[in-house]
């Protein structure tokens, strides 16, 4: 750490971020009074081997370009340690700066971060320095890098990493077209070594996208609805991101699908529910996450016959996740017939997991017709210590309540509060306050 709290660049010579011993204040001072010329004569008597070096200023004085006539990487490199123990101390990175950073600078900080594992020490350092890039000049710098064939996979991966971080910084849908586009190229194209390289650059630029999107609902005055503007361009992609071979790069096309909350693109939809027909009836680990995954985005989509087919089909899946998401959209179409249908399926099961499963389906989507089911329900779930009763006894109260049965229910109560295990205290204060009226307690002689 530097004196004044910020982190040091492990990366630099002698530890200080410079290499060359002068102290960064005496180039911050310089810069900041744009003295292009005192600059320069300080970068070329330190360095017999650089030939010249141009300092570029901001209408704030501060450095943004260093470039050398000399090619060689360690004189190159030692330019670049002046040029962050610039940067590193400034509290906070002015906007002009971040959208006009030196693409050859963000080039040796994403190939020296992939070069080799870095230290804890070093990748805080560099992600401390590349957390505040945003801007659409830097993304375009980010994806120029991510697209060059000459660059090794490893600093590939790292730029498309960083491509995720400009999205959160910026804030802005329109850039996702862009990362997007980009992905779908190169999940297209073929690789020397192979598509997996290709494809696990693309993926984490889904990735990218992903994470921005998700972070909306944490922003001030955002909710989980996107608007049609913002939706709309993403749609046909994530259309032509689904027709990628690999589980893991359908998974993660799906989660980005389900976090266009609200989205009502009915060719996605469709789109969405072919990749899940073709997947419902396989088995194995990613079979199982990408059939979830599928079932969540199903969930939100318009419900077409395509949809709806889809989720009849993963209610059969073989992860038990998968079939409790497909049929709780599936209840949700608000078919009382296909509701009543589904409950009686998980009902008659002997696991207490899909007995609760049934139950929360009665209590959730049950009707006046349904009473004497969840009669039986109540008592069941009354004789069970499950952490999950409490929620769905609460519904099954209220579900009673509401359709004048609360008689019923009270009888069940004081049925549960004779025996040993009583009602979970959990559930007796909430009916204390949500149905007081059910609240008398047998006398203890009695129990």
């Amino acid at each position: 750490m530097h004196m004044n709290g910020q982190p040091h660049d492990p990366l630099s010579k002698n530890g200080d971020g410079l290499g060359m011993g002068e102290s960064p204040q005496v180039y911050r001072f310089l810069l900041r009074q744009s003295d292009i010329d005192g600059a320069e004569a300080a970068l070329g008597k330190s360095d017999s081997g650089v030939s010249w070096a141009r300092a570029g200023a901001t209408k704030n004085g501060v450095l943004l370009d260093v470039t050398s006539s000399t090619p060689q990487r360690d004189t190159m490199g030692r330019i670049l340690s002046v040029w962050r123990s610039i940067i590193t101390p400034l509290d906070v990175w002015p906007r002009d700066l971040v959208d006009q950073v030196s693409e050859h600078w963000l080039r040796e900080q994403i190939r020296g971060a992939a070069s080799r594992p870095l230290t804890r020490v070093e990748e805080a350092n560099y992600w401390w320095r590349l957390e505040r890039l945003t801007g659409a000049e830097t993304l375009r710098q980010l994806l120029a890098l991510v697209r060059d064939p000459r660059e090794v996979d490893d600093a590939r991966w790292k730029a498309a990493s960083t491509c995720g971080v400009v999205l959160r910084n910026s804030r802005d849908a329109g850039l996702v077209q862009d990362v997007l586009d980009a992905s779908i190229d190169l999940s297209r194209a073929g690789a020397k070594r192979g598509p997996y390289a290709r494809s696990r650059v693309a993926l984490e630029l889904v990735e990218a996208v992903t994470s921005m999107f998700e972070s909306f609902r944490h922003w001030p005055a955002r909710t989980c609805e996107f608007s049609s503007e913002q939706s709309a361009p993403v749609e046909p992609r994530v259309r032509a991101l689904l027709t990628h071979p690999w589980a893991e790069f359908q998974w993660r096309t799906l989660t980005l699908a389900t976090t266009l909350h609200g989205h009502r693109d009915t060719a996605t939809a469709d789109a969405l529910a072919a990749v899940a027909l073709a997947r419902a009836s396989t088995k194995g680990q990613d079979a199982g996450v990408v059939n979830t995954a599928a079932a969540e985005a199903l969930a939100i989509c318009p419900p077409t016959p395509a949809v709806r087919e889809a989720l009849l089909a993963l209610r059969g899946a073989h992860k038990w996740e998968t079939r409790v998401t497909a049929t709780m959209a599936l209840c949700a179409l608000d078919d009382p017939a296909l509701t009543r249908s589904l409950w009686s399926e998980w009902s008659v099961s002997r696991s207490a997991n899909d007995r609760a499963v049934a139950y929360f389906i009665l209590a959730e989507r049950g009707t006046a017709e349904d009473l004497d089911a969840a009669v039986a329900a109540l008592a069941a779930v009354l004789r069970w210590t499950r952490p999950d009763d409490d929620q769905i006894g609460r519904k099954l109260f209220d579900l009673l309540c509401r359709n004048g049965a609360a008689s019923r229910a009270r009888t069940e109560l004081e049925h549960a509060r004779r025996r040993k295990a009583g009602v979970p205290p959990v559930l007796e204060a909430w009916i204390e306050v949500a149905h007081p009226t059910l609240t008398s307690r047998v006398p203890a002689d009695r129990k």
